[in-house]
């Protein structure tokens, strides 16, 4: 995958890289499909299952690259070799996230543009990254080279911050929404079958203020809001990685550790992840952002991650992170 410009994404074939599948470009035929989330019908009765919905279409060919349209987010490619008995041998099958320019964020920005904000007002972007299960002491232990090439970098470290409760769910509800678990329940999230549509997330406040949203967070069918929990009525943000997630997980090989899907395909899934969140931040880089990025499968249920792995990803995502 490929950008061009500013909102130009596009879908083109490595024909380099046919050399390490053995195959002559011209005998390879490829074809892909879009992803979609499928939100329920206006009006009708809320399905708690509903954030577990997307659809994938027919796999439309191409040759050698294409321009995806602006709904066009997550694609799943297949590649294929044709052969003299006329069948068709898969050689490469994986997916791919974009962010393109979405015809309601163009609208939400054009309506920011058109009011007046002096340069004395330009109002600074939003990354909240997150690794779960990583307290600050066990981040010491565990990583003592990303703890040393953090502040090089440019990073500050904010300690003081502690947890208000067990599990995930508390404590980013008190990060996101300001709100206690019991507040939380008693305002917005009134058992495990109701949604959290209607609960004060900050990135509400954001949008209201013509910022671009986006929440990705891995490890789908155990994400914080959806393990044992409904999730959301329709994506709560501009960007939302879920349905990317979820297909991934059904059409490509999985590889799990302790239950969380550890890489899909060939691709960690925690990259996916970082993937999603470096295109974002770089297609907005001049423009009022907010993203909330989860990375769960590094860390949960074990600290046994090399620490090789998290330098490498952490080192090659800060340049553009500071931007």
């Amino acid at each position: 995958m490929a950008s061009e410009g500013a909102w130009k994404c596009l879908l083109k074939v490595n024909t380099t890289a046919m050399a390490d599948y053995t195959v002559e470009p011209e005998n390879v035929g490829c074809c892909y499909s879009v992803i979609n989330r499928v939100n329920d019908p206006t009006g009708q009765k809320y399905n708690g299952d509903s954030d577990n919905h997307y659809s994938v279409t027919e796999c439309s060919d191409f040759k050698t690259g294409l321009v995806l349209n602006s709904e066009e987010q997550f694609i799943l490619v297949r590649c294929f070799q044709a052969n003299e008995s006329e069948t068709n041998k898969d050689i490469y099958t994986n997916t791919h996230a974009v962010v393109p320019m979405k015809a309601a964020v163009e609208l939400k920005l054009n309506k920011t543009s058109s009011e007046s904000i002096s340069m004395e007002e330009k109002r600074l972007s939003v990354l909240l990254l997150g690794f779960d299960s990583a307290s600050r002491l066990n981040i010491l232990r565990t990583m003592p080279k990303t703890v040393k090439y953090l502040p090089r970098s440019g990073w500050l470290e904010m300690s003081g911050y502690n947890k208000v409760g067990d599990n995930t769910l508390p404590n980013l509800a008190a990060v996101l929404t300001g709100l206690t678990m019991d507040q939380l329940k008693n305002q917005c999230w009134t058992s495990h079958n109701s949604s959290f549509h209607n609960c004060p997330f900050i990135w509400k406040k954001f949008s209201e203020l013509g910022y671009v949203i986006a929440y990705a967070e891995d490890a789908p069918r155990g994400s914080t809001f959806n393990y044992h929990k409904t999730g959301f009525v329709i994506p709560p943000t501009d960007y939302y990685v879920r349905p990317f997630l979820l297909a991934s997980e059904e059409k490509l090989p999985v590889k799990k550790r302790y239950y969380i899907s550890v890489c899909l395909g060939t691709t960690p899934t925690s990259e996916h992840t970082f993937r999603c969140t470096l295109d974002f931040v770089t297609v907005f880089n001049n423009t009022p952002s907010f993203i909330m990025s989860w990375i769960n499968n590094l860390n949960h249920s074990t600290n046994a991650i090399p620490e090789k792995k998290r330098t490498r990803e952490l080192s090659r995502s800060s340049t553009s992170w500071k931007r």
